[in-house]
């Protein structure tokens, strides 16, 4: 099974935070960085997940299923 993946300008307007925000946490090494291909980002859910815990102190709750 593929799992659905965002990119990190997708992932920045799911959780409502500007991309520079969510780039910085991940040049700082504030969480794990998601697998990057080609010098993007592969954001998966469970990515997603652990970005909003940190960023937003709460669970990531999409409403649409990614995987």
């Amino acid at each position: 099974m593929i799992e659905k993946v965002l990119s990190t300008k997708e992932v920045s307007r799911a959780l409502g935070v500007k991309v520079t925000t969510l780039s910085q946490a991940l040049w700082q090494d504030r969480f794990p960085a998601p697998e990057k291909i080609a010098g993007r980002y592969l954001w998966t859910a469970k990515d997603i997940d652990r970005a909003s815990r940190y960023l937003l102190n709460k669970p990531y709750k999409s409403e649409v299923t990614l995987a």
